[in-house]
């Protein structure tokens, strides 16, 4: 039902449990988290924002704060959950903090230093109001202040203390790296803590680390400045007990750490003008429900939503996103849809790792998305349908491991993600381990990590001109191949691809090979020759450790000396050829670590008969 104030409709309090008219969550919040209006509502629909909140002791209101736009009190629902909020300044244009003195406190307080960032002149003053009706007033500097701001009070309680300034210039509470917040006690241990903060001070300018570890915080009303907070980095860290909160339309960037393990906050506002969230801003903010990324975000840190168990959906599509950092939504466990913005390139490692409730991810529309990284879907046991870009080109081990529910088609013993128009771009897995033969599709691109992984009985493999990658241990422990014809479109073998092939007795790299990974043919007891068409890439982490029968390095095509990090990468059997170019053979044949081989004939490329 309508809530009035003064004769005037405010919002409309629901229970959302019962108003599902559409798909999405829209609702209006007052600076504390009180829901003043909400509904569930379609694209395309239109919301209207209360008149105005409630009135509010203390707090002159400023506006409403949105993450879309607001035209004449209404906004249009576009295509994610959407939360509105209320922005205010207090009445006396100071800064006030609600503390309670009990037993575990004491009745001593400190603020920490006050830094001043810019003077105009020498009269400049700051004044506490401490709420017992006692006021104390400093002379401010350039520079750090060292003087200590401090009360003692007389008896246990609750008091509003009152920063006032004089004088024209700039100044931030300094602190420290350590675990501090704005007040301490005189053990420096943090039990104090306003329960409620309201600024207005226009000469206050950062709100760096201001009340982390400021576990009894409740509230706080930051105002929209003409000159806007400069710094929200560690703000709200470790504020346990904190809420919600409206960041005002001002603020362009929320910085790292900024709400970092806010357990309990549920409702957070990010305005228009936010187009920047640093790194592990709301890391472990578990019962975060919604968040409303404005279509003005370019930046999304790593670690950015980790561990946002309740976090139901994000979505990117409109923003200018050009990429998804690592660990982005680790953890998410219930979120249920991420749409992605269209000019995203790449998927950071562990990007969307454990989201269990992930169900289906469409990226058939990002043309520039090339690279999907390690992890990026680990462990998303609920994920039936993935549609990948048809320029996908890598994709990082385990990237898909462990989904449970993933849909594939299967082509001749193996299964296939796809693509808008190819059915057949990544090989995801073997049908199954005891396969002898696979002939992977013409179409297929990429090769999965462990895909065919402990297939013992597995002979035969043909694969495609046009495959760009071997994924990481992809043909790992396949005791019976003997042979492989690696085609001339393959770019990147990743780690271990043929580790413990013991069965394998020759291989041939093509010359559009960039990258051999680590371990790639360790504890291939039977390779005897290796030969490289082309340029070899450098021979690091155990290339060829282990391959002890091997009698025949030819590297007879490269133009320069691939770098060999350590002589026990690279096995062999005794009076092993290595075939170089006759140009480079008194370079490379004294070259760091070639030298120290032992047992091995050099051989000049003009030497070798056919």
């Amino acid at each position: 039902m309508p809530v009035y104030i003064d004769g005037k409709e405010v919002g409309v309090v629901v229970n959302t449990d019962k108003m599902h008219n559409g798909k999405y969550w829209i609702k209006v919040i007052d600076y504390d988290g009180t829901i003043l209006k909400e509904d569930w509502l379609d694209t395309g629909d239109t919301f209207t924002l209360p008149t105005e909140p409630p009135a509010h002791d203390r707090l002159t209101f400023q506006e409403w704060t949105s993450p879309v736009d607001i035209v004449d009190g209404q906004i249009i629902v576009e295509d994610s959950d959407i939360t509105i909020g209320a922005t205010y300044i207090t009445t006396s244009e100071n800064d006030e903090f609600d503390i309670e003195l009990n037993d575990s406190t004491g009745l001593y307080v400190q603020f920490r230093n006050i830094n001043v960032t810019s003077m105009v002149d020498n009269n400049c003053s700051i004044s506490v109001s401490w709420g017992d009706g006692t006021t104390d007033t400093y002379a401010v500097r350039s520079g750090a202040n060292s003087t200590i701001y401090s009360h003692t009070y007389q008896q246990k309680g609750n008091y509003t203390i009152e920063v006032s300034a004089t004088g024209s210039f700039e100044f931030y509470f300094s602190v420290s790296n350590g675990a501090y917040s704005l007040f301490t006690n005189i053990a420096y241990n943090n039990l104090y803590c306003c329960k409620n903060i309201r600024l207005g001070l226009e000469q206050h300018t950062s709100l760096l680390r201001m009340c982390q570890y400021a576990v009894s915080l409740e509230t706080i009303t930051i105002p929209k400045r003409t000159q806007p907070y400069t710094n929200l980095e560690r703000m709200f860290y470790y504020c346990y007990n904190l809420k919600a909160c409206v960041i005002p339309n001002s603020i362009t960037e929320i910085g790292q750490y900024s709400f970092y393990s806010c357990y309990n906050l549920k409702n957070i506002v990010l305005p228009q003008s936010v187009n920047s969230i640093k790194s592990d801003a709301f890391c472990n903010c578990s019962n975060l429900e919604s968040i409303s990324i404005s279509n003005n975000i370019s930046e999304l840190d790593t670690n950015a939503f980790s561990q946002c168990n309740s976090l139901n959906s994000l979505n990117l599509e409109k923003t200018n996103i050009t990429e998804i950092e690592s660990d982005l939504c680790n953890g998410c466990k219930k979120i249920k849809d991420i749409e992605l913005s269209l000019p995203i390139t790449e998927i950071g490692n562990y990007a969307f790792q454990n989201c269990y409730s992930l169900n289906t991810v469409d990226l058939s529309d990002c043309d520039n998305l090339t690279t999907i990284n390690i992890s990026a879907f680990n462990g998303c046991h609920n994920l039936k349908n993935i549609t990948l870009p048809d320029n996908l080109k890598d994709i990082g081990s385990s990237a898909f491991d462990y989904c449970y529910s993933l849909n594939v088609k299967v082509y001749d013993n193996a299964g296939y993600l796809s693509s808008k128009n190819n059915s057949y771009l990544v090989l995801k897995s073997c049908v199954n381990t005891h396969i002898s033969s696979c002939v992977v599709h013409k179409d297929c691109k990429i090769i999965l990590s462990d895909a065919f992984e402990n297939c013992y009985y597995l002979k035969t493999v043909s694969l495609p001109d046009g495959l760009l990658q071997l994924g990481y241990g992809a043909f790992h422990q396949c005791r019976e191949l003997q042979s492989v014809i690696l085609p001339n479109s393959l770019k990147d073998i990743d780690n271990a691809v043929f580790m413990s092939c013991s069965g394998l007795t020759s291989i041939t790299i093509p010359s559009s090979v960039e990258n051999v990974g680590g371990q790639c043919f360790q504890s291939c007891s039977s390779l005897l020759s290796v030969t490289y068409l082309g340029q070899a890439p450098n021979i690091n982490s155990s290339q060829y450790s282990s391959c002890n029968a091997i009698t025949k390095y030819d590297f007879r095509y490269c133009t320069t000396i691939p770098t060999l990090s350590n002589v026990s990468y690279l096995g062999h059997a005794t009076n092993c050829q290595i075939i170089i170019p006759d140009a480079l053979y008194d370079e490379w044949t004294t070259a760091t670590n070639w030298v120290s081989l032992t047992n091995v004939e050099w051989v000049k490329a003009s030497e070798v008969s056919e």
